[in-house]
């Protein structure tokens, strides 16, 4: 059963430079990811990951925000905090991976919710 679609909010609340294999920049990032469903459910995720900057896309003109289609990467782990509607009672937890560059971005969140 699909429930059409939904719009992913993240709001970082701490970050601190780290070094990664791949990065030309990366931050370790602990936030809170909110998924809202059309009929207003919303689901509520605890994250921890990495945020990337690709190669060289870190020294791109207009990179930091400045400008739209410099690639990015995050790799989360998730734990579910609370949600309503559909969501109601649920908990679990899992994976979130998002790519970025030009105007496509790709999430996938990939877990087991289970409700009580």
């Amino acid at each position: 059963m699909g429930y059409g679609e939904a719009e992913l909010a993240i709001v970082a609340t701490s970050t601190a430079p780290i070094s990664v294999i791949g990065c030309g920049f990366a931050l370790a990032v602990t936030g809170t990811a909110t998924i809202e469903l059309q009929d207003g459910s919303t689901l509520i995720l605890d994250e921890n990951g990495t945020y990337c900057l690709p190669g060289g896309s870190t020294f791109a003109p207009g990179n930091f925000f400045n400008s739209y289609g410099n690639p990015w990467e995050i790799d989360a782990t998730d734990v579910v905090a609370g949600g309503d509607g559909v969501f109601a009672g649920a908990s679990g937890g899992g994976t979130n991976t998002i790519r970025q560059g030009g105007d496509t971005q790709i999430a996938d969140f990939s877990g087991t919710l289970m409700f009580d």
